[in-house]
Order: structure tokens, then sequence, then C-alpha cells
């Protein structure tokens, strides 16, 4: 994935230890912070409401928009060295599909019809289903089903399988398959364990903390440019699935009400993050889109004990010692187009 988004501000930039110096071959995590994209746009109409809602820009192609749904950049950046575990996992769903024998056929016959086979492919589907139905043994399955729990009073469930195993001791073929079920989100964790020095590391460290902190909490009554049109497409919406109600009901007052209030949230800040080695995306390891950040967690007793660098000007106390986790999910898929097998190009 591209690592276009370059180095800005390093001085600016948080970073534990305080004093890293970056050179060609200093190695460390960036971590930037961007306000969320929404992924789709609505095309609003001259008369208000809700219009065709559209893509934003080549939302599903490979080659762009690889980063995810950042917008503005949202605060300075965060530098912290590399942590101890370094992973990267890929998964994706398969499951087991039971197909007997007359699904089988009927697979078979589709796949046939598709290729240009079609009525003779068709015909084969109502011949095999007659032999495969003719060939089970179902009317008599279900009759002795019903002669055995007329016979025994049993208040059970018995099944083909049930009645063919205990009297001819076979079962029917599942035939099971395994499906292709869809691809998986990465997740991906991470524990930093920072001591101070003096300080102004203390400090530093308590800053990285309530940032990540800041970045993964909503934002309390949120509005945009375009809550407005949604406020009101919603309401005409809503207004024409119930006959004899009135359209545009909701006046300007109304609709600056909800659209102002505190009715709305927005979306926390995406995280992305990048290995780092100089001024440079390394491109040796794998890098991710934009994330989410799902959970902050802050120790300050990573030693068991809890101990504080004392600060005699603003009469404050800091945490000489805490242990920073984050969790964060990807917000986007990565396909096999966007994984290059070559390790000196950019990687995902």
């Amino acid at each position: 994935m591209s690592g276009a988004i370059a180095i800005t501000d390093e001085a600016a930039a948080e970073r534990y230890p305080a004093d890293m110096k970056i050179n060609k071959q200093t190695d460390y995590i960036r971590f930037q912070f961007f306000e969320y994209a929404p992924p789709f746009t609505a095309n609003m109409g001259e008369g208000g409401g809700l219009g065709n809602v559209t893509k934003t820009k080549d939302y599903y192609s490979s080659k762009s928009n690889n980063q995810g749904n950042i917008g503005k950049k949202a605060g300075q950046d965060v530098l912290l060295y590399m942590p101890q575990d370094v992973t990267t996992s890929m998964s994706t769903s398969w499951g087991g599909k039971e197909i007997t024998n007359l699904a089988g056929v009927a697979l078979t016959t589709y796949a046939n019809a598709t290729d240009g086979q079609g009525k003779e492919a068709l015909q084969a589907l109502q011949t095999g289903i007659r032999n495969q139905i003719s060939g089970l043994p179902g009317t008599a399955g279900s009759e002795l089903v019903r002669l055995g729990l007329a016979a025994t009073g049993a208040q059970t469930n018995l099944g083909m399988n049930d009645i063919l195993g205990g009297t001819a001791g076979v079962i029917l073929n599942p035939n099971t398959e395994v499906l292709f079920g869809g691809p998986s989100i990465r997740n991906i964790g991470f524990k930093f364990k920072m001591a101070a020095r003096d300080l102004r590391e203390a400090r530093t460290m308590l800053r990285i903390c309530r940032r990540f902190q800041y970045h993964a909490a909503a934002k309390y009554g949120g509005t945009s440019p375009l809550t407005k049109k949604v406020v009101q497409g919603l309401e005409i919406i809503g207004k024409a699935s119930q006959p004899g109600e009135k359209l545009n009901t909701m006046t300007e007052e109304d609709i600056n009400a909800w659209s102002e209030s505190n009715n709305f949230l927005s979306v926390p800040d995406l995280c992305l993050f990048k290995y780092m080695t100089g001024d440079k995306v390394n491109t040796s390891l794998n890098q991710y889109k934009a994330c989410a950040i799902t959970n902050v967690d802050v120790n300050f007793t990573p030693d068991g004990s809890y101990s504080t660098v004392y600060d005699p000007g603003s009469d404050r106390a800091y945490p000489s010692a805490i242990e920073l986790g984050i969790t964060l999910v990807e917000t986007k898929i990565i396909y096999q187009d966007q994984i290059n097998i070559i390790p000196d190009e950019e990687s995902n």
C-alpha cells in the first residue's frame, strides 16, 4: 500500500523516547490521525431531500482512495519505538456446506446452463431430479418414522439418517464442500511500555496516551454541511411511506434545530500508522490502510507499583511508568491485486 502520506512537521510530533532522533536507519512507527470521511456522498436536488446515493471517487477501485476514508488531518503525529511484537495476520472465511446428490445435480446443471447449454441442461436437470427422487427411500423413510413414533410414543425427532443408521448402519452422504464465505477485516494491537527518565518525558508519555484516547472518542453534537439536507430527506421519506401525510412538513426552523442540536454524534477519527525506516515507509513489513481505534488501555502500574515524577512548577505529579495498549481494526479490505509479492515495492 502506498506510503504517500509524508512526514510533515516532524519537530511538532509527539514521540517516545522523547529524545528519539530519526536518521536513515531509525526504525519506528508513525501514527497519524485524520477526520473520518463518509464513504458515500448524497447528491441533493434543488428541492431538497435525498437524491441518488453515489460512490465517492472510485470507492471500489484498488488504485484510488487506497488509504481508506480519511479526511482532513486531525492533530499531531505520534512517533513510537518499534514494539517487541511486530506481527501481521490475514484471514478469510471458509465454511463447509452439505450438498445432497440432488442439489449437486441442480448446481452442475445450472453451471452448464450458464455456459451456453441452456435447454439441454434444463432437460437434464429434470431427468436428474426424477432419478434422484426415485432413488431415495423418502416415502418409506417417512412412513418408518411415523410408525416408529406411533409405536413407541417417543416425543423426539427421527430423521432419515436416524432410520438408516439404526437399521442399516449407513447414513446419506452429505457431500460436504468447503466454500468461500468472504474476506475478513484485519485487526492489530500494540503495547508500548514507557518509563520516564525526566519530567519532560513524563509529560510526553501522558500526552501520547491522551492523544490516542482523544481520537478514539466520538464527538458530541456533531454536524456537517450535509446534515440539514439529510434530515429533510429522511423526513420526506418518512412522510412518503405514510399515505395521506403531507410532504415537507418540517419548517426551516425545525430542520435547523435537528441538524444543529445534540441529536447527533460525529464518528471518531481514524488512525493511519506506518512502519517507518528513516523518512520512508518500510516496505519489508506489511502496511495497513486507515484503522479505527477500538480500544485504548492505559496501565499506570506496569511494574506492579505506582510512582510519579513531581513537577514543582505546576505542583503536579506525573506517572513515571505507563503501559499503553492500542487495538485497531482496518476499515478497508485488502484484495489480491493490492499485495505486491516483490518485497522491494510498496506492500500491504
